[in-house]
């Protein structure tokens, strides 16, 4: 038996390192921010706000989540961050996971497991 005590969650603090650290490596049209949230209908969701003034990707994750599922929620969220293009509309989004996000998702994987350095970004 491990006298390791348990992880229950990421800290906002690790949160905060992981963020920026994906920002800086794989960019999204705004800057990402996370939320913890308890009363939410999902694990998790993606969409855009206005936060102070600046538009920015909310990322909230329920708060009722334990580690790890909260760090995979947060990835497979950040993934719908890396596809949002500025006419997306929350209630018009007709595939939520299409191909590109399946892409953008594998990457980021690759990129957190140490496997793959991230390919350019093309305009």
């Amino acid at each position: 038996m491990s006298s390791e005590p348990t992880k229950l969650r990421m800290s906002y603090c690790e949160l905060r390192k992981l963020i920026r650290s994906l920002q800086a490596t794989f960019p999204t049209l705004h800057p990402v921010r996370v939320k913890r949230c308890r009363r939410i209908k999902d694990w998790g969701d993606c969409s855009v706000v206005t936060h102070r003034r600046t538009k920015v990707m909310q990322i909230r994750v329920a708060a009722w989540l334990p580690w790890p599922a909260d760090y995979l929620v947060f990835v497979h969220e950040y993934g719908h961050a890396r596809v949002w293009q500025p006419d997306h509309i929350e209630e018009k989004i007709v595939e939520q996971h299409p191909a590109e996000w399946g892409v953008k998702l594998a990457e980021l994987w690759r990129h957190l497991e140490g496997e793959d350095t991230p390919p350019k970004e093309t305009a």
